[in-house]
């Protein structure tokens, strides 16, 4: 009885002191223009689960082993302009999640959807998580190792910063040689194949655009000329 106490008082000290680790200050910006300075306490085991809404408390309240549901105050991305902890931003972009490898919850149309910003410059790029199903059949897979497949393949989305009203889109559905034109360096570099991409070849177009679809499949790619083009733009 004596170890069973003690393995329930271990179990739930290590679960509070988690709990206090995650906890970081945050500054959101609402979208009526309202600064708000909280506390936030983020799930980096299921990053997921914080994409839709982001919920703070006050700062006295740091220290306190357990927040009251009455103490905190939840903001949905729809209402979130930004919000950023140390250093780290995330932005409200309405995105049609894609599902992952597992399936997983995927709306028709876009929603107001936290994504990090991973890279800041003429092109700006975040990234988001697919959701895991509700249901999973069969014994072969748990929901662990579907859990951390996707933390470890997140999705990517882009912006140009060009226009009036520039749109978030999926990276894998972008054509990054028409992107990057107006970056005379990294477009030579580019049509060269020196990105570890396909040489383009002059009049190919369909050919060229096969090659393209391709290369989205890799976004390490499509990012790191994402990189250059940013610096060449500066």
């Amino acid at each position: 009885m004596k170890n069973l106490l003690l393995a329930i008082l271990v179990f739930t000290t290590s679960m509070l002191s988690a709990q206090s680790e995650n906890r970081h200050e945050v500054t959101l910006r609402l979208k009526n223009g309202d600064m708000i300075e909280a506390m936030v306490q983020l799930n980096p085991s299921q990053p997921w689960s914080d994409q839709k809404s982001i919920t703070v408390f006050d700062k006295s309240l740091v220290d306190q082993a357990r927040i009251k549901r009455k103490q905190k105050k939840k903001y949905k991305a729809s209402k979130v302009e930004y919000f950023e902890i140390g250093g780290r931003r995330w932005e409200s972009h309405k995105v049609m999640m894609p599902e992952g490898e597992y399936g997983g919850t995927l709306k028709g149309v876009p929603t107001p959807t936290f994504l990090e910003k991973v890279e800041e410059g003429a092109i700006s790029v975040f990234k988001g998580y697919s959701y895991p199903p509700g249901i999973i059949s069969g014994g072969e897979i748990s929901y662990e190792d579907i859990y951390e497949d996707i933390k470890n393949n997140p999705n990517y989305f882009v912006i140009k910063h060009a226009g009036k009203k520039p749109k978030v889109k999926y990276i894998n559905n972008i054509n990054i040689e028409k992107w990057i034109k107006d970056a005379p360096g990294v477009y030579e570099k580019f049509e060269a194949g020196e990105y570890g991409n396909f040489k383009r070849k002059k009049g190919k177009k369909l050919g060229n655009f096969l090659k393209g679809q391709i290369e989205n499949e890799n976004p390490d790619l499509i990012i790191g000329i994402i990189i250059e083009y940013n610096e060449e733009m500066k």
